[in-house]
């Protein structure tokens, strides 16, 4: 964002107006150091981790159904080490999921928080250069 535009309040005379533009121009400034972009870079990373925490829950439980004998195929894994190693697949599975879920919505809201901030800075800006 381009750097606030300084305003001169001295054509008014309304009691607190300097002050409250000066907290304005603070805002602005806070804005335009807040960098929208940012937020929009992390919303897109953080739709691709979402994406691929999906793909890798995906391709574990083909993996380990194919291991196991349940997707088809000439044999089927047994024992006690089977067991335990399709219990502990099927926990990073469903964990996989879970985190993929949580993260997903962080990813809008990251990309809300950039829009805000960028809506806020335009519309402060034009209070300040357009009284």
């Amino acid at each position: 964002m381009p750097p606030p535009i300084p305003y001169d309040t001295s054509a008014f005379h309304a009691p607190g107006l300097n002050e409250d533009v000066a907290y304005l121009q603070k805002l602005l400034e806070a804005l335009a150091a807040a960098d929208p972009r940012a937020y929009y870079d992390a919303s897109t990373a953080l739709d691709e981790i979402a994406a691929r925490l999906d793909t890798m829950a995906v391709l574990t439980k083909e993996r380990t159904d194919r291991l196991m004998g349940r997707a088809g195929g000439d044999g089927r894994w047994q024992g006690e080490a089977a067991e335990v190693t399709d219990t502990a697949a099927g926990r990073l599975v469903r964990r996989m999921e879970e985190i993929a879920a949580l993260v997903r919505p962080w990813a809008a809201q990251t990309d809300a928080a950039g829009e805000s901030i960028s809506i806020t800075w335009r519309n402060v800006n034009e209070i300040l250069t357009n009284p």
